[in-house]
């Protein structure tokens, strides 16, 4: 797993080589899609971006954001494995 930003601020923005890398994106908020997308308009195939729908306001490494996140990814790959199974 690997994370990556969309702002020119971000510690690591995301890149070229995250999205062949990656199986899936996962995005806290919609806008985050948006953003993807008008970031590599013309890549040829974004992987799958899943919304978690977890809203964007809290601080970097804020402890209920560390839960939401890891229950929201948890849940994710469970789902996942189970259709892969």
């Amino acid at each position: 797993m690997r994370s990556a930003g969309t702002a020119e601020s971000s510690r690591r923005r995301i890149g070229e080589p995250d999205l062949l890398w990656a199986d899936n994106i996962l995005v806290m908020e919609r806008k985050y899609e948006a953003r993807i997308k008008s970031l590599f308009p013309g890549f040829h195939s974004l992987p799958p971006i899943i919304l978690l729908d977890i809203p964007d306001e809290y601080t970097f490494m804020d402890p209920e954001l560390i839960d939401l996140l890891t229950g929201s990814v948890e849940s994710f790959l469970s789902e996942k494995d189970e259709q892969v199974n």
